[in-house]
Formats: C-alpha cells, structure tokens, sequence
C-alpha cells in the first residue's frame, strides 16, 4: 500500500518529509489514522498530516533522522555527518559506552513493539524504522510508512483473520507450499489441520502462537504482508504505565473514543482486543519482574535475558518458502518461538551484537 519518498522544498523552506502514497481504491487497512497511540508522542512515531503534493495524496510526516535499520547494518562503515557508523559503535566503543548505546537502542525497539502490537502494524520491517546513534551517544529511533494499521483482519497481535482475498491468498500459498516442498516422491504431507488454524463462517482464524508447521506461520504473514507476530518479553516502565492507564475508566474511554471516530466497526473491535491483550501481557510481565526502566535497559544482564543468549543461532529466512522446509529452519523457528525471540532481537543480533558480548562465558 503505497511508497515512501523524500521532497525537498515543499512550499519554499518546508523541511523534509516522507510521503505515503495512498491508492486510489485503498485495501482494508486505514489510511489516515491516529498514530500516537497510548499516551501522546510516543513512542518513536511522530503524527502524519494528510496532503497532496502535485496532485498526490498522502500522507506527510517530519524526516527520519539516521539511516533505515537495514541500511545501518548492510552500511556498516557509512556514519552521518552528526553520527556514528556501525561499526564505529562495535569497534570503537569502551564497554560502559557500548552498554549505553544498546539499552537505549533496546529500550526505543521494545516501545515501537508495544505499539505495533496495539496499532495493528501490518509493514513493520528493518527499512521502515530509522536509527541514529548520534556522536553524544544519544539513540534515536523513528518509525516511518505507519498507514498499514488498525486493519480489522488483525484481531490480535499473533492472531488473524482471513477473509476473502486474504484468505484466498493463504490457501492458495498453503497449496504451493504442500506441492513444491513436499514433491509426491516424498509420500502425502499437508499442512493442514493444524493447531493453530480454524476454519469458520467468518474466515480463516490463524494464531501464529500456536501454528506448529512454520510454513503455515509464513503462508498468514505473505497473505496480509505482515512481518512479525510475536509477543514483547519485557516492557519499558513508562510505557507500562501508560498502558495499564488504558484498562478502564476515563482514560480508556477518551482513546477508543477517539478510534471509534475513525475506524469501522469491524476494526474498533480488533483494535480493542489488541489493547486488552496487550495489557494482559504487560500485566503478566509486571508479576514476572519484567517491567524496566531506562537504567536496567542498559545492564549487561538484562541485554543477555532480552535477547535469550540466541546471538549465534542461525536463523531461517521467513521470505523464503523454500527454505522453510529445511529441518534446521524448523528447529531454529521452534526456538525463536519458544524464546519469544521477535523481529526486533534479530536485528540487534544482526547489528549490534559484539562477538561473546551476550554469550554465558
């Protein structure tokens, strides 16, 4: 849904901005939609204005400072003018420094999981968030092409429902993958049942938490274009504040007010199951001592328990069906969902990790 591209010079000495081109006949999702989430300004996602520009419409948010996440760890020498490299933040970087950086780095990424979990975000990926690790060690993380959100179809953060094109997407990908992973050679294999599919009046459910073939778990991802399901394993302290503030009262009240003026039923709905959900994972964490704040974000200790020492396994490509059937990529995804390892470790293991840095030696 749309593209991303930077103009300069909108209106004389407009600053630079993304723009979100939005279809003409736009899919499910909401286009223009609230993008603070709980609490305002937060966190890491600034609001997005509609617009045109030469007869385009679509949506304008302020640039992103730094580069994508996936250029910061394909780039890894190239540094901002006003900013460091990569490399220069695993080579050069004394112990106590480093530990800085990755806890905020930490901190920023668990609270932009939060509220893709609330908001429904359905195109979170490494080129759609931005890094800058400025010379003062100061982290910046900011999320951009936010539009593919609240959509009704996503009626719980690992939970789906399929509809029509999407559910004729999912089993036409099922089908491709029961006929060109399992050649007849090979005797009968299908994917189906399985645990974590319903098949109802309304849809196709999938639950991603409890899909036990990851074929099927890359199938629900490819049929709506989502990236990453899983569950936050610790949360930020300010944000869990914020977060409970929604269970009731006048709090809750005033927000899904708010959506309810601009979502369809169908995506209110989804959207406040995701919100109860998300504060009954919270709530859960907070019993486990999993609540933290800026200061531990940056312990050595607690980087190691976020990240489950997971910082030398292999992980499977998900964009590649084929190599999904590999027992080694089953192996790594049943880990990865048995350590609730999400999207956003892996690109810290990707980026950040320092060999040994979070091993048990």
């Amino acid at each position: 849904m749309g593209g991303s591209s930077k103009i300069n010079g909108l209106g004389g000495n407009a600053p630079q901005v993304n723009l979100n081109v939005v279809e003409a006949n736009p899919p499910v999702q909401q286009p223009n939609v609230p993008l603070e989430g709980p609490g305002q300004h937060d966190p890491g996602v600034d609001a997005a204005k509609a617009g045109s520009h030469q007869g385009v419409f679509g949506l304008f948010m302020e640039k992103a400072p730094g580069v994508s996440a996936s250029d910061f760890a394909k780039k890894p020498n190239q540094a901002p003018p006003d900013g460091l490299s990569l490399n220069d933040i695993k080579k050069q970087l004394p112990p106590d420094q480093y530990e800085k950086v990755v806890g905020q780095l930490m901190r920023q990424q668990n609270r932009l999981q939060w509220f893709d979990l609330i908001t429904g975000q359905g195109d979170r990926h490494g080129g759609n968030y931005f890094i800058h690790v400025g010379k003062d060690l100061k982290v910046t993380l900011k999320a951009i092409d936010n539009d593919m959100s609240y959509a009704d179809y996503r009626i719980g953060h690992s939970k789906f429902l399929l509809k029509g094109e999407h559910a004729e997407k999912f089993s036409s990908l099922v089908k491709t993958a029961q006929t060109k992973l399992y050649p007849a050679e090979l005797g009968p294999t299908n994917l189906l049942p399985d645990p974590g599919v319903e098949i109802t009046e309304n849809g196709i459910i999938v639950d991603t938490s409890k899909v036990k073939s990851p074929e099927l778990i890359y199938c629900a991802n490819m049929s709506v274009g989502h990236h990453d399901s899983a569950m936050p394993n610790v949360i930020d302290q300010d944000l869990y504040d914020k977060l409970v503030a929604l269970k009731g009262g006048e709090a809750r009240q005033a927000y899904l007010d708010d959506l309810r003026s601009r979502l369809s039923d169908e995506s209110l709905a989804a959207a406040t199951a995701r919100l109860d959900e998300a504060i009954a994972h919270a709530e859960k964490l907070k019993a486990e001592g999993k609540v933290l704040s800026p200061e531990e974000f940056e312990s050595r200790e607690n980087q190691k328990k976020i990240l489950n020492n997971h910082s030398t396994m292999k992980l499977p490509k998900r964009h590649n069906m084929a190599s999904l059937a590999s027992p080694e990529a089953k192996e790594a995804t049943k880990q990865l969902r048995k350590h609730n390892c999400d999207m956003f470790s892996r690109d810290l293991l990707a980026f950040v990790n320092r060999p040994g840095w979070f091993s048990n030696q």
